[in-house]
């Protein structure tokens, strides 16, 4: 299903319809996304190759099962880390934890940090990196805020060279 919210399209699967409830808030810059019984949520948004870009996503409810990161286009799970996604266990995340995702497509690295602290400063490697990558959440039960940069970043990016990844897409478009 693809569904169009203020802040952006989303692409989720979900075994029910009511599995997934999103709602456009601030303004419909940020999106709220309730998740239960499994599912999972990819950004129309992505970060194309060579370039570096960076979204925020808010615990609002800590669930079952929730991972954050990057998935190639096609790519279509309830877990990451396959050959065609790369991610983060949300296992000691707490409600209102701000969850900082940085994808670096030049050197191939993925920097997450919770609240403002990036644990590892050099990166997460991505392997068998082929093409644009996508934000993607997969989570059992939780709420959660995505901001793709429509509003002001609570922390910052790993570096100065990365983007907000809305307008990464927004410059993309333009030049198409």
């Amino acid at each position: 299903l693809l569904c169009l919210q203020g802040a952006g399209f989303v692409t989720f699967n979900a075994s029910l319809p009511s599995a997934v409830t999103i709602t456009a808030l601030e303004n419909e810059q940020l999106l709220q996304v309730t998740f239960k019984y499994g599912c999972w949520l990819r950004s129309f948004f992505n970060c194309p190759c060579n370039r570096k870009a960076y979204f925020e996503m808010v615990i609002v409810r800590v669930g079952e099962g929730s991972q954050l990161g990057f998935a190639a286009e096609f790519w279509s799970s309830l877990t990451l880390g396959d050959e065609f996604s790369w991610g983060v266990q949300g296992h000691s995340w707490k409600d209102e934890d701000i969850i900082g995702m940085a994808c670096d497509l030049e050197h191939g690295l993925m920097f997450v940090s919770v609240n403002g602290k990036y644990e590892n400063k050099r990166g997460i490697k991505f392997e068998n990196l082929r093409e644009n990558l996508f934000p993607v959440f997969t989570s059992r039960s939780a709420v959660v805020k995505f901001n793709f940069g429509g509003v002001k970043f609570k922390h910052c990016p790993p570096g100065d060279d990365f983007y907000p990844i809305l307008s990464l897409y927004r410059e993309v478009a333009e030049t198409a």
